[in-house]
């Protein structure tokens, strides 16, 4: 049977002379893979292909293609070329692929976004039994021997956050909670956690964890005021500081 779809190079277009053109490539590419309708098996371009496609040089087509091999959504065979490995969900939904789509937003608008994002988290973890939310004590434990030891909380405040979104139940919001993290990551280590005590960072999440013990409202107000007190820190330090407000 003779395979219809068009060639998929046709899905490429020429780049711009600039500083992300690797990051371009993989974003075509990775458009290429849907709307080419490949599927795993199926060959990609060759280098020489995309290059007359896209004018990229010879060592941007490769660092790409190796970044999207380091992903696991392509393989490349010896003297074969490039084939698409997976196209799972999970392949595509990667924080540094949402950070290059997000790339020079602003770091405000950003933590407004996890504001709305984990404000409905924490009423959805409301609804859940003691039994599941029992999981939160468990992080708190953690962290209040963290605290006790001396040790950095940035990690296990991470795991309470994830720990909530995965017991509200939702998988695609627990989903967005680590993309975020791990957006915002590189600042708030640089501006945020070097202006907070570790005592009053453990008790902030008592008290988040109270409020979603109480019930679906206290858990949303909780969970704005936690993230209102997170970006007036942030936005305060990020006037006086050297480092960008902006995702680079």
């Amino acid at each position: 049977m003779v395979d219809e779809r068009p060639d998929p190079s046709e899905y490429l277009n020429p780049l711009p002379e600039r500083p992300t053109v690797i990051e371009t490539l993989i974003q075509q590419i990775l458009s290429l893979i849907v709307e080419a309708g490949l599927r795993p098996g199926d060959r990609l371009p060759s280098e020489h292909e995309i290059i007359a496609a896209t004018r990229a040089s010879r060592p941007s087509v490769r660092e790409a293609l190796r970044a999207l091999k380091t992903m696991g959504i392509i393989e490349t065979r010896p003297g074969s070329g490039s084939f698409v490995k997976s196209i799972e969900p999970a392949s595509f939904i990667r924080p540094e692929m949402i950070s290059l789509v997000l790339m020079g937003e602003s770091f405000h608008d950003i933590l407004e976004a996890r504001k709305v994002l984990e404000c409905e988290v924490a009423r959805l973890a409301a609804q859940r039994g003691r039994d599941e939310l029992a999981q939160l004590e468990t992080v708190l434990d953690e962290m209040r021997s963290q605290v006790e030891s001396g040790q950095d909380l940035y990690e296990i405040t991470w795991a309470f956050h994830m720990t909530l979104a995965e017991v509200a139940g939702n998988p695609v919001m627990a989903k967005l909670v680590h993309i975020l993290y791990e957006m915002i990551r590189k600042i708030q280590l640089a501006v945020y956690w070097p202006k907070v005590d570790p005592r009053e960072e453990l008790e902030g999440h008592e008290r988040l964890y109270s409020a979603v013990l109480q019930g679906e409202e206290e858990a949303k107000l909780a969970m704005r005021a936690h993230l209102d007190r997170v970006l007036g820190v942030v936005q305060q330090d990020l006037k006086d500081s050297k480092v960008s407000g902006h995702l680079v």
